[in-house]
Parts: structure tokens; sequence; C-alpha cells
């Protein structure tokens, strides 16, 4: 399936400032881009970005958000990143010409795709994209999951409008969701950590559980990407004993697969820091919880530490002026590419259960960008 008719929305965005601090003009509200949740990166080469979008807001040009906005299920950015110079930021959908925009990730049917996390292998950008259907009473929450899918895309140096993008189908149904977080081959080898040697791609994956969600890691070889089915018969889960056994049942994961951390964590970011010489899992925390939280481990396998928060986010606090009942925070995930040496920054995202709010406070629904001193955060590993 090519995105032949993805539609590109320009501007310049600033590096986000240092100290500590959150902004609003990193991604400007300019064009037809009104604003998304989600935000995944991947690096695609040493001074470009690709940037993973979920539910976007897509109105007139230069407008505030009003009801008439279309909102296309995902979208994506473009970030051309020079070394020591602003961003050049590209966002892309797919524009027909009648009818509204759609997603730029499209099924072609009522479902619909989300993002998850992504990598390069090789010349192949891989995309984990979670399947959607509306459910429910369609409010807020009315969705629930219909499988997981990696789109891969060779072209991916292209422009948008030209990528070739191709869909695989992991697996099917509701409670095994692998790719919440992703580390590919090329990542996990440059790590120095044992645990990820040899050419995999490793995935974090929610679930279920009943009402205990939980993420485990399962793994597939970078020779298997192309063929990616669980029925392929190539990916392995970690055990509790620290081994990898073969994983062939997608509705479940077997009995002995190890836990890496508890809770409904359904999109995060692991990264590895050498100065530190520990993995890095930035959590988005529940709804209640109004943080971002923390986990680290000198391996990818574990044991990782009980997340811990790190940031507040500051509209749940009554004093902030953007705070109602309605208002929760989610979506915390690292982006290593916009830090400095001894900074760690992340994205977090607003979202109202009132879509009235979101309509009239454009500070909601929006990557904001947070910077903290990675010295408050953890030392390095003992040697």
């Amino acid at each position: 399936m090519v995105a032949a008719l993805a539609a590109a929305q320009s501007d310049e965005v600033a590096i986000p400032p240092t100290p500590a601090g959150r902004t609003i003009s990193f991604f400007p509200y300019r064009g037809r881009w009104h604003g998304a949740d989600v935000a995944y990166s991947i690096q695609l080469s040493p001074d470009r970005f690709l940037w993973l979008f979920g539910d976007t807001f897509v109105g007139r040009p230069d407008t505030q958000r009003i009801p008439g906005d279309s909102m296309p299920r995902n979208s994506i950015g473009i970030a051309e990143c020079p070394s020591g110079q602003a961003c050049h930021l590209t966002y892309a959908w797919i524009s027909r010409r009648s009818g509204p925009p759609s997603a730029f990730f499209e099924t072609g049917t009522p479902e619909f795709y989300w993002p998850l996390d992504g990598f390069v292998s090789g010349d192949t950008l891989y995309v984990v994209l979670q399947k959607m259907h509306s459910a429910g009473d369609g409010g807020a929450f009315g969705f629930d999951y219909s499988g997981v899918v990696l789109a891969s895309v060779n072209n991916f140096m292209d422009p948008p409008n030209l990528w070739k993008i191709v869909y695989q189908p992991i697996l099917s149904g509701n409670t095994v969701i692998p790719g919440v977080a992703a580390v590919g081959p090329t990542a996990a080898e440059s790590s120095a950590d044992p645990s990820a040697a040899g050419a995999n791609a490793y995935f974090f994956t929610w679930v279920k559980n009943g009402r205990s969600p939980e993420v485990a890691l399962m793994r597939l070889p970078s020779t298997s990407l192309d063929d990616a089915a669980i029925s392929s018969g190539q990916w392995q889960y970690l055990t509790k004993s620290g081994a990898w056994s073969s994983w062939t049942t997608p509705a479940s994961l077997p009995k002995d697969a190890k836990v890496i951390v508890r809770g409904n964590y359904t999109e995060f970011t692991v990264i590895y820091h050498p100065e530190l010489r520990r993995w890095l899992m930035t959590l988005p925390g529940g709804f209640m919880d109004g943080a971002a939280l923390l986990s680290h481990a000198n391996s990818l396998t574990g044991n990782w530490s009980t997340p811990e928060p790190i940031y507040n986010y500051p509209e749940s606090q009554p004093s902030n002026a953007d705070h109602a009942p309605n208002v929760f925070c989610y979506a915390a995930k690292e982006h290593p590419e916009l830090e400095g040496n001894s900074t760690f920054t992340f994205t977090y995202a607003c979202n109202s259960m009132k879509q009235t709010e979101v309509l009239a406070n454009p500070r909601l629904y929006h990557p904001v960008v947070v910077n903290i001193p990675m010295s408050k955060l953890v030392g390095p590993a003992k040697k």
C-alpha cells in the first residue's frame, strides 16, 4: 500500500529549552495540524527523525481547533535536525480529492491503527501498529484492540508521500500486545548488554491478565522481521528463569513468562544509556497517578526497578491553569535525540473527558516537552 497522497504541513521548530521546563512551540499550531498524542520518535539517520502521532486534529490552515476539525486516527512528522540548528518539522497524513483527511497508516476498513514503537533494521523502517475498533458507548475510552500489525518501509528516506508501506499481521485479539516499547537489533547490539547479544528485535509486551495487567518481553530475530506473524514460529518469550522459549500462543502467554513490570502500561519507551550503563524505561503512570514514571535496569532482561515518579504533571495539580476534573495526562516517552550530555528529555500529553475543554484549550492534547537533569534520576551502574 502506497501513501501516495500524503499531505504535508511544514514549519520551523525550536529545540526544547534547558533547564527543565515545558514548551508548546516545539510542535507548532501552524498549517492544518492542530494537535495529537502518542509521540514516539525513531531515528532514521543522524539528522532525520520520524515522529508517530495518534488521533490528530486536522483543520483549516492557521486557525484554532473547532468542532468541525477532522481527526485522522494517526499522522506522522519528519524532523530534520542538523547539528546545532533548529529542527524543521513536516507533518503528514493522507489527503484525498474528496472527503476528509485520513490516517497516514490506513487499514482500509472501519478498524484503525494507533502507532506503537518502531526502529530501523538494516535498510528498513519497522513500525508496530495496534489495530483498534470502536466499542462501548463511543466515549473517551470507546475502543478496544483487534490485533497487532508490523508496518515496514524500505524507502523511508524518501518524502512520506512516496513511502511504500507493507503491512504484516502479527496477531489478532485484545489480550497480548507486543511492541508497546521496542528495541531494534542495532540498538540492542550496541548497548554492551550481554543479555541483548545477537541480532534480535525486542518487543515489550502488554498482557491483559484480567484486572492485573503486566508487561512481558518477546524477541524476534532480525532475519524474521519480514515474516513476523506469530505463526512463523520465530517468536520467543523471556521465562522466569531468564531463558528464551518459543512463543506460539498469541492469545496468551505461558505461565512461566517473566513479568518485567506490573501495571497497565500500554505505551512507553526503553532506551540504553551508555554513560549510565543502564536501560531507562519511561512510563506514563496511571491516569490517577498524575506523574511520569521511570524504571531502570542493567540488563534488558531485568531485573527492572519498581517504577518511581520523576515528574508530576502540572495539569494534574489543582493550582495549575489547565487543571480540570476531566483532565488526565499520559503518553510519557523519552526522546534521546533531544538530549544533551546531562539532560533527560521526554514528552507527554494531556486530554480531557470533555471534548469542549480540548477544543478550547490549545495546551491540551499536544505533546509537551520536559527536560530534567539526568543526575536527578539515576546514578551510573556500579562496575
